[in-house]
């Protein structure tokens, strides 16, 4: 009994090791693929009796079958096992050139990213900002004079014009009141500024004009605790002027 099962489990360890062999386990399945009729008619049709399927491993079995069979699908596994190596070689190889491609592709993106051939130290580079930040300042510097430059040109030109034609800047400023309705409220300010009176609490209109004559320049704040203004001079005072002309002879000045 202790014979027969060491015979056993060297058989089995014998299919276990031919199993592990590419070769064999190849032979097995081409051997099956070619008479899969055949097998499946001996292991898996209960029908079939047991003279037929004595008869079926007969012709199996045959010395001329059996040869024949056994050299075709020795040949097949052969094929089968040589195209298998190709295959996974060609693999190999497509994997390495792509490989190879894709890794000098990321390495020159890299490079053209980070240009590496352009290499600065630390202190290189807290120079070259300090000098960036210098020239930002003194640009910005230069940017805020030439535009105050500016605007003290154009308010120099306007303050020009207005002293040297200032008949003129009236009957502006004064269309300007007149077209906005602004008579009255004008009237109301003139007033109280006159009398030194705060300009405070007013209705919408006198806000607007408020805000239109010391934007022209023809009111000034001269306390701010109390709110109380006074006209400029020359302009409010040329302008009040004016209007008390109007306001006696609309007709003489040619104004509606």
């Amino acid at each position: 009994m202790s014979n027969f099962k060491d015979i056993t489990v060297s058989f089995a360890n014998l299919v276990k090791s031919r199993g592990k062999n590419p070769f064999y386990g190849t032979l097995v399945l081409v051997y099956i693929f070619r008479n899969y009729k055949e097998i499946y008619q001996l292991f898996f049709i209960k029908q079939t009796t047991l003279s037929s399927r004595l008869e079926i491993l007969d012709t199996l079995l045959s010395s001329e079958v059996f040869v024949k069979e056994l050299s075709k699908t020795i040949l097949v596994t052969f094929a089968a096992m040589l195209v298998s190596y190709v295959l996974i070689n060609l693999s190999e190889l497509l994997k390495g050139v792509f490989k190879n491609v894709i890794n000098v592709w990321v390495s020159k993106l890299i490079d053209l990213i980070t240009d590496k051939t352009n290499t600065y130290s630390k202190d290189d580079y807290n120079e070259l900002n300090d000098l960036k930040n210098d020239f930002e300042k003194r640009y910005n510097a230069e940017r805020e004079k030439r535009l105050r430059s500016e605007n003290e040109v154009d308010e120099l030109e306007k303050r020009v014009k207005e002293l040297l034609n200032p008949d003129e800047f009236n009957s502006i400023l004064h269309k300007k009141i007149s077209d906005k309705n602004l008579i009255n409220p004008f009237r109301t300010i003139r007033d109280l500024v006159n009398e030194k009176k705060p300009l405070v609490n007013f209705p919408p209109e006198e806000n607007q004009l408020l805000e239109i004559l010391k934007k022209e320049r023809v009111i000034k704040l001269i306390d701010e605790k109390n709110r109380i203004y006074d006209f400029t001079n020359p302009k409010g005072e040329s302008y009040v002027e004016f209007f008390n002309n109007w306001e006696d002879s609309p007709s003489a000045l040619g104004i509606n």
